[in-house]
């Protein structure tokens, strides 16, 4: 039951990414959908994403159990009077948390890109140093072998 009733808080915004299959500028813009420049980073910087993953992690959960609340307790007023008073309230509070986390994640999504086009990237080592260097490692490992 409690399945069915996250899945409906999370409809509207199926059907938004949805709609925006056909606008793909429009659909990297939905906080929730997957782009590639979020995978790279992840891949170069993983913790640039710690606290994206987090944010995103506590707004779903905070969405799925809000409309969990407020559905739940709409279908079982009659019975439970009381109980399902503070249900709608507290689901009232988590659904308000789980819009307003929306923009939110995207800024911080956006964040993340641009920290990591602002991040130095490390120059290849270059020059004969390198190369001597390798050459006096592989000498003396071999060396190292040989006494052995």
């Amino acid at each position: 039951m409690g399945h069915i009733l996250i899945t409906v808080v999370y409809l509207p915004i199926d059907l938004l990414k949805a709609y925006y299959r056909k606008h793909p500028h429009k659909l990297r813009r939905v906080p929730t959908e997957v782009i590639w420049e979020i995978l790279t980073i992840r891949e170069d910087h993983p913790k640039f994403l710690t606290d994206l993953d987090r944010r995103e992690t506590m707004a779903m959960l905070a969405g799925g159990t809000g409309g969990a609340l407020v559905i739940g307790a709409s279908i079982f007023f009659k019975t439970w009077t009381f109980p399902c008073e503070m249900f709608v309230l507290v689901g009232v509070l988590l659904l308000i948390d789980f819009v307003t986390a929306m923009p939110h994640l995207q800024r911080v999504r956006e964040a993340i890109i641009e920290a990591n086009a602002n991040t130095k990237k490390p120059e290849p080592p270059q020059g004969e140093g390198v190369k001597q260097a390798l050459i006096d490692l592989i000498k003396a490992a071999t060396d190292a072998v040989g006494r052995l």
